[in-house]
């Protein structure tokens, strides 16, 4: 009986896919069994005689999966009765089939679709829009014919839609049309079926808003109307008849969240209306008169259901879709007091159904708050009084929420200039929320705003709010006198918690005031005390005050206390500690450290990778600072704002200058509000200008755009200023900018301070221009206001003794450091930025400097030894200038020496190989090596000890240092003084040359912004154009050259929205700014040159310089002589000449550049060899 079916189905097998084929068999075979089947005259599910056979992964369909038996699952409203066939009891199946119709690459109405079918057949398919019936007119359903023994899948089916879970059979989740057909079949079957048709509703409301409305993918949108369609039908079915129902409230719910998905607002905004009105009437009915008028003002609106909240979600989101700001503003502020106050409420949230619900109401609105420009923001601002208050509040709130605070200032500010108020409620959390992230000057200001005298004393909740935040606040600026001052009255209201002592503790650690961080513990938590149970967050604030007071005993003592009491340090802890050894340069421990975290599976987070960037950072180790951050990402975390920053702040300090832009960059692109640049980046990227010698207008320019930006300036922003207009020698406009900077100081709610850093700028400034009467006033007024005094401060005076170089200048500079030393608070001279050794350091080291100049070893070791005895290290600085005094003395072996430590504390400062987990050869940075490196190779080759300087040369390779222009120009002169003459003029042609082309290419105009990393192409052409930070002196250098050749014309004009708009200076400064004129040749290297290309013409070969005597060569094996090879004069002069020849065959880039120097030179073209010629570097 079957074979004749199957003949009959092979015209369609074009037609159909395999498994359609299948169950139409499986369908004929069931019904042919209908009639002998003794299970089907019981109502049975009937025996199925044909089943697929699953292959590969797939598994047997079970006897009861509800996708073998698929009749019930086609929409019998494809077509209206006429048009079904005559006999529709069996045959009706196959008509409700999926057509070929609907699958890929077959039109609906094609020939080749419709091919083999009857005339009559219409395929079922989603119609446009167009062709929708009213969404209110009423559904017209007529049940299907069917047999009364079907199975009970489609109920399974419909639950499972409705939970939102995976169907057990197959893994897979519920379509909405299968789901649809499902809830039609059971609804065909029984008049009240079995399911929840309202939760039906309300999955599919959720389905749509998920997978259509959200999804980025246009098509998605135009199923809206069909599904909508659909659901109003079903709406219109389950419509309840009275209206103060609870499932009238439901239903008026959904209704309206259809219509706004199908983009009718109006229809929605009035259903929303009834809904919302109904709320507010039920709520004054069931209130006493006489007290109805007191608890209306107290609450100005009942808190909305969770119907009413999921309309709302749905409402807002579909305005801000399908209209603009001024769509969602229109609705809201009319209703403010009974929609609005309910949007700015985070305890208002969505229902918890399932794994989902639970976000506040605000998040439909996120969309809004990331796409919307502050400066048009700040335009929103308008129409009445309360209308302007309200929508301050709303975008306030909004921006606060979505982790900018900083944009929700610049709202707060614009406000507060057309004399309005927000609520102390709104402030305080603005307040809060910009110490989260680190912005404490703005913090301040917002907190400044609110004045305690006209705050309602008797609302304990605010007044419990406002001492809160202002503890948070006080504490996180390390004022502990302030802190302790909130913290009493949150104790005398009662309202101390473990979390407020947490708060008191750290506003005592914070400056490392270990002692009455100690006190404050045990006057909490000890026997004698109020007996509390200290957390592991209260250990961890005891141990960072010992950290901020660079104790590592008492670090040791309380990390073995935390442990006793029975506490795991957390990723708090873990991070803390690898700070505090960071700033050490203890890169073993910090690398022990991490391992440990991700060891004990701790929650990755980002904290303690930001803090080994930042480590990373201070040793302008970008490369390692990349390596990390992608060992993040492999880690799980996901990189936040600071991480990011963090990187971007080691190519800052590296002298990546592309690497920041492209991290900074990168946050430009960032959807979320909350990850864009703020003050902090802008900062940072401010500081590469300021290292990098940008003139005075480029900054000028970025500190323009970041107006534009609406990002309000900090403290670290002016001081930035500051240091570019004096580095550039515009003391007026140093000065003028310092005045602004005071004006701030002086208003209180600035949240601005006069700090040292703005007046040792100014004062060093000044002292470059000689001006020392302006200098001292500036050191005066500090004293007056009672600033201690930094190391920079005491540095900038000595240097400018030393500059003097009298005998009396020098013996003040020496005076007045002996004064400083012997005080009784040198102690004061380090901070968390500054270590001790780095203090001394800056101050001592101008006079070794001078010493060593003037080749007074005895001084020199003198001021070393003073360094030592004042708690100070031999660092790299010191020794290095050591070494220096050492050249200068001609002292080999004393050089030797002084290398050796060199090296060896240079290769455990950037051993971070276990920090980056770096497959391959370490690559460490070249600023650790290369000025003491070049000072060795100086020594030796002087010496004749050219074997050695060979050897050193390899070992310095070998472990992975990366050699500067500095080195390779100082290579050629010690080939040169080898007698190496090829070798000196290849390193030009191969070395130097090449990546002085490379240096010269422009700048790209576009930057990739799908990643903060550069690739390790981009990387490489970096290096190339940045090589590590800049000192002082090589910054003002830079400074004054780029004055020479850029007008401040260049930098106006700047299209302020383009990716370009950041690398519009750099590339104007590509050709006049060191960092990239550092791969030319040094202009002894040139001149020495060619003199070698003199000497060779005048047929006289170069000889190596003779080892010195006393001077042994340790690059030689014992027992090696040199052998002086004699040459005759016309041999001489032929050597010479076959020399020559080479030279000019195998490097003619190299000559030809060497010849234009000399045409230039010959012409004394000054301009052309300043710009062009970069002087050799040296101490």
């Amino acid at each position: 009986m079957v074979e004749p079916v199957v003949a009959a189905l092979n015209p369609f097998s074009n037609y159909f896919y395999p498994n359609v084929v299948l169950q139409l068999l499986n369908v004929t075979a069931r019904h042919l069994s209908m009639e002998s089947s003794p299970l089907s005259a019981s109502g049975t599910e009937p025996t199925v005689f044909y089943r697929t056979r699953a292959k590969g992964k797939e598994r047997a369909v079970p006897e009861g999966d509800p996708g073998m038996n698929m009749h019930w699952l086609h929409d019998s409203r494809c077509r209206s009765p006429s048009q079904l066939p005559p006999n529709n009891t069996s045959s009706s199946y196959l008509w409700r089939i999926t057509p070929a119709s609907t699958l890929p690459g077959l039109s609906a109405f094609s020939p080749a679709a419709t091919r083999g079918f009857p005339s009559n057949f219409v395929p079922c398919h989603i119609r446009h829009s167009s062709h929708a019936a009213e969404a209110g007119a009423p559904l017209q359903y007529e049940p299907p014919d069917v047999s009364e023994s079907l199975p009970d899948d489609p109920t399974l089916l419909v639950t499972t839609f409705i939970a939102g879970h995976r169907l057990r059979s197959t893994g897979k989740y519920v379509s909405k049309a299968v789901a649809w057909n499902a809830l039609e079949y059971l609804r065909s079957r029984s008049s009240s079926p079995s399911v929840d048709i309202y939760a039906f509703l309300e999955q599919l409301a959720r389905s749509l808003l998920q997978h259509e409305v959200r999804n980025p993918n246009p098509s998605h949108l135009s199923r809206l109307p069909f599904w909508t369609k659909r659901a109003f039908e079903l709406l219109s079915v389950v419509r309840p008849a009275g209206d103060t129902s609870v499932p009238t409230e439901q239903w008026l719910s959904l209704k309206a969240r259809f219509h706004a998905m199908r983009g009718e607002m109006e229809e929605a905004i009035v259903t929303c209306d009834r809904l919302v009105q109904r709320r507010a009437d039920a709520f004054a009915a069931s209130m006493h008169a006489q007290h109805r008028t007191e608890l209306l003002t107290e609450h100005r609106s009942p808190p909305p259901s969770s119907a009413e909240v999921v309309m709302l979600y749905t409402l807002l989101e579909m305005l801000y879709r399908t209209g603009s700001v001024r769509a969602v503003l229109s609705f809201v502020l009319p209703r403010w007091d009974t929609v609005g106050v309910h949007v700015v409420d985070p305890t208002v949230q969505l229902p918890h159904i399932g794994k989902t619900g639970g976000e506040p109401l605000h998040r439909a609105l996120f969309p809004m708050a990331d796409e919307l420009v502050v400066s048009s923001a700040t335009s929103l601002v308008t129409g009445t009084r309360q209308d302007r208050i309200h929508t301050a509040h709303l975008l306030v709130y909004l921006f606060m929420m979505r982790g900018a605070p900083d944009d929700a200032l610049v709202v707060l500010d614009s406000v507060d200039e057309q004399g309005l108020k927000l609520p102390e409620r709104l402030r305080l959390p603005l307040s809060h929320a910009l110490v989260k992230a680190r912005a404490s000057e703005s913090a301040m200001h917002v907190f400044s705003g609110i004045d305690p005298n006209t705050l309602d004393w008797h609302d304990d909740a605010l007044v419990d709010q406002y001492l809160s935040t202002g503890l948070t606040l006080y504490s996180s600026r390390g004022d502990a006198a302030k802190s302790q001052e909130f913290f009493e009255s949150l104790q005398d209201r009662g309202r101390v918690s473990d979390r407020k002592v947490s708060q008191l503790l750290h506003a005592y650690a914070e400056t490392g005031d270990k002692e009455g961080t100690v006190e404050v513990f045990q006057r909490f938590f000890s026997a004698e005390g109020e007996a509390r149970t200290p957390d592991v967050v209260h250990y961890f604030h005891v141990l960072l005050a010992h950290m901020r007071a660079r104790d590592p005993s008492g670090v040791q003592h309380w990390l073995r206390e935390l442990l006793q009491a029975g506490f795991k340090p957390d990723v708090h802890v873990y991070s803390s500690l690898v700070k505090f050894y960071a700033e050490r340069g203890d890169a073993p421990m910090v690398s022990s450290l991490v391992k440990q975290t991700l060891e004990r599976k701790l929650r990755p987070s980002p904290e303690v990778f930001t803090t080994v960037i930042s480590m990373l950072g201070k040793q302008r180790n970008s490369s390692a600072a990349q390596d990390v951050y992608r060992r993040a990402l492999d880690a799980g975390v996901v990189p936040d704002k600071t991480m990011i920053s963090a990187l971007m702040n080691a190519h800052a300090e590296s002298g990546s200058w592309m690497g920041a832009i492209r991290a900074f960059e990168y946050l430009l692109a960032q959807g979320s509000r909350g990850r864009r640049p703020g003050a902090h980046e802008f900062n940072t990227l401010l500081k590469s200008y300021v290292l990098l010698g940008a003139p005075f207008w480029a900054v000028r320019a970025l500190l323009e755009k970041m107006e534009r930006y609406a990002v309000r300036p900090t403290q670290h922003t002016y001081s930035l200023a500051i240091q570019s207009a004096s580095d550039h020698g515009h003391m007026d406009t140093a000065t003028g900018l310092y005045r602004r900077f005071e004006r701030l100081v002086a208003d209180s709610g600035s949240g601005f301070e006069m700090n040292v850093y703005v007046l040792t700028i100014l004062m060093s400034g000044w002292l470059r221009m000689g001006n020392t009467d302006r200098a001292r006033e500036i050191y005066e007024d500090m004293l007056a206001r009672g600033i201690k005094p930094s190391a920079v401060t005491y540095g900038a005076i000595i240097k400018q003794y030393a500059i003097e170089g009298t005998e009396e200048s020098l013996a003040s500079a020496r005076a007045f450091l002996g004064d400083i030393l012997s005080a009784e608070n040198s102690a004061d001279l380090e901070d968390a930025d500054t270590p001790r050794d780095v203090a001394l350091q800056t101050m001592v080291g101008p006079l070794m400097y001078h010493a060593a100049g003037n080749r007074d070893q005895d001084t020199v070791e003198a001021l070393q030894a003073q360094v030592v005895a004042e708690g100070g290290d031999r660092t790299l600085g010191l020794l290095t200038i050591t070494m220096h005094a050492h050249r200068r003395s001609g002292d080999v072996a004393a050089a030797r020496k002084i290398w050796e430590e060199v090296y060896a504390r240079a290769l455990h400062l950037s051993d971070v190989g276990n920090l980056t987990a770096r497959d391959g050869a370490l690559k460490r940075p070249s600023h650790l090596i290369s000025l003491p490196l070049s000072i060795i190779l100086d020594v030796l080759s002087t010496a004749g000890a050219h074997t050695e300087v060979a050897k050193l040369w390899g070992e310095v390779h070998s472990a992975g240092f990366a050699f500067d222009a500095r080195n390779w120009n100082h290579l050629v002169v010690v080939l040169v003084r080898a007698g190496e003459i090829a070798r000196a003029f290849a390193i030009l042609e191969r070395v130097i040359l090449p990546n002085r082309v490379k240096a010269q290419e422009p700048v790209p105009t576009h930057i990739p912004r799908d990643s903060p990393l550069l690739t390790a192409e981009e990387f490489e052409e970096a290096s190339a154009l940045g090589g590590g930070g800049l000192s002082a002196n090589v910054r003002v250098g830079n400074a004054k050259r780029t004055d020479r050749f850029t007008d401040p014309s260049d930098f106006e004009g700047v299209d302020d929205g383009g990716h370009g708009s950041f690398l519009h200076p750099l590339r104007l400064l590509q050709h006049v700014a060191p960092a990239w004129n550092q791969w030319r040749p040094h202009i002894e290297v040139v001149r020495l040159l060619w003199a070698v290309l003199e000497h060779l013409q005048d047929g006289n070969v170069v000889k190596p310089v003779a080892l010195r005597g006393g001077v042994q060569d340790l690059g030689k094996d014992q027992g090696d002589e040199e052998v002086e090879e004699k040459v005759e004069f016309g041999e001489e002069a032929i050597a010479a000449q076959e020399m020559l020849e080479a030279l000019e065959r195998e490097n003619p880039a190299t000559l030809e550049y060497l010849l234009e120097w000399r045409r230039v030179t010959e012409g004394r073209d000054a301009e052309w060899e300043a710009r062009y010629i970069p002087p050799s570097v040296d101490l």
